[in-house]
């Protein structure tokens, strides 16, 4: 059987880490060579982590917008899965070469990550896996504020105590259609 490309999608909040975490320590309980990447936007650490309080998991690559996973031979040779957080921050590019990956080594490449901003527009990276990827899944998750099926990022601006707006905190919230256009 071929290697595949895997998209796992879904809001904010909709735990796509917390899959990814428990897709890994599968992998482990086996005895597979796991090697797991993050794209450096994501600052917070150089651990896989998720609100849930899983266990988190040290990113083996932390990769650059510029840098083409081909940099990083040896842990990918090593590989017997690559698992890849926050996606939808990955150039065009890497996307193709763990596509290219996927094939010539005949491994699983499972991406989780974002379809869409909080405008509804795709993310260029998520676009790119939506074209190439062997299976897409959502992982659903309900809206923040009425419980249906959310497939949106509304953007909410934190406050203080006083009702301040704080400048450069954001909120993000899994939104319905109806409770996104609001």
């Amino acid at each position: 059987m071929a290697g595949k490309l895997i998209f796992y999608f879904g809001t904010v909040c909709s735990s796509k880490t917390m899959q990814l975490l428990s897709v890994g320590y599968n992998y482990d309980s086996v005895g597979w060579q796991v090697c797991t990447i993050k794209p450096s936007v994501d600052t917070r650490s150089e651990l896989i982590e998720t609100r849930a309080h899983v266990p988190p998991r040290r990113a083996d690559i932390i990769l650059q917008i510029e840098d083409s996973l081909y940099d990083y031979k040896e842990a990918i040779n090593q590989a017997d899965v690559i698992l890849v957080d926050e996606c939808q921050f990955l150039a065009e590019s890497q996307i193709d070469e763990l596509r290219r990956i996927s094939t010539d080594r005949n491994i699983d490449v499972i991406c989780f990550g974002l379809r869409t901003d909080y405008t509804a527009h795709l993310f260029p990276a998520s676009k790119r896996l939506f074209e190439l990827a062997d299976e897409i899944i959502e992982v659903k998750t309900i809206c923040s504020i009425c419980g249906k099926h959310a497939s949106y990022n509304k953007r909410v601006d934190s406050s203080d105590a006083d009702g301040n707006i704080i400048p450069g905190w954001d909120n993000f919230q899994a939104r319905c259609w109806q409770h996104y256009e609001e």
